[in-house]
């Protein structure tokens, strides 16, 4: 996804949660004036450059024009290299890393009052489990020594991309990716094959729109954690930056709702208002 707009049309059930948002720039009144069960420092962040995304550079950069399209027959026509099987559920590259390594150098110099997550929420694709766990290992296992707890790093399908037609959305099995990243909780997903994904339609407006509700559920229900990480991918932020959220200040849209680049955090204060 490349615009920096919501690729839906707003349902009219879009808003129906009521949740507002606004840049979080914190104080420590503003901190200690949070009350967990209505609002949640959430820190989103885009994955780094995954291998999708270099070829996709060198396709634009050689003159390939490349739509984005929701229907198979169109994506096979342009020759789209994401419905490749190759491409499937591709890791970082080298670039990518070095995205995830720079959140490494954002969170040693970020003080506590800015930066102190309780819990880690990740994409189950792998590109944005990488960048989760190397770009904050260094945090987590001080974290974890320090006050002797442990800090949950949870898969959700709920904050995965668009899926369907490209094998760059699609997911590896639960009992691959539970070996690869064994610091993960992957108990929240249903299924060890990717049952989400469809091999010749693109997930709906209204499926991608459910999703992102059942995410801020979730998120909402965690009462034990103000403060969380999500790393995700720049579609479905997009979507839920300019779909599913109410701007509190007009003068900060364009800094939440434009498109994210790879490897970048946004920290946001999300608020129900319900």
């Amino acid at each position: 996804m490349t615009k920096n707009t919501c690729a839906f049309v707003i349902l009219p059930s879009a808003r129906f949660l009521h949740v507002s948002v606004r840049l979080w720039n914190p104080t420590l009144s503003q901190r200690e004036s949070i009350d967990s069960a209505k609002s949640k420092i959430v820190h989103f962040i885009r994955h780094g450059q995954g291998y999708h995304n270099f070829i996709d550079g060198i396709a634009k950069e050689a003159g390939a024009i490349i739509s984005d399209v929701d229907d198979y027959d169109v994506a096979v026509q342009e020759n789209r290299f994401y419905i490749k099987p190759q491409l499937q559920d591709p890791p970082l590259t080298a670039e990518g890393y070095a995205d995830a390594k720079k959140l490494q150098v954002l969170v040693a110099n970020s003080n506590k009052q800015f930066f102190n997550p309780k819990l880690f929420i990740v994409s189950p694709l792998r590109r944005a489990t990488q960048t989760a766990l190397f770009g904050f290992n260094r945090y987590i296992s001080q974290k974890e020594k320090d006050e002797k707890m442990e800090i949950a790093v949870i898969a959700l399908e709920s904050c995965r991309e668009q899926c369907g037609i490209y094998y760059s959305d699609k997911r590896s099995d639960v009992c691959d990716i539970s070996i690869e990243f064994p610091r993960v909780n992957y108990e929240h997903i249903n299924s060890n094959e990717d049952i989400m994904w469809k091999k010749h339609s693109r997930e709906s407006a209204t499926e991608m729109l459910s999703r992102q509700e059942e995410f801020l559920s979730f998120i909402r229900s965690r009462t034990e954690a103000d403060e969380m990480v999500v790393v995700t991918h720049s579609g479905w932020l997009s979507v839920l930056t300019n779909c599913m959220l109410t701007i509190e200040e007009p003068g900060q849209s364009e800094s939440i709702q434009s498109m994210f680049a790879t490897g970048e955090m946004r920290s946001l204060l999300l608020t129900w208002r319900d």
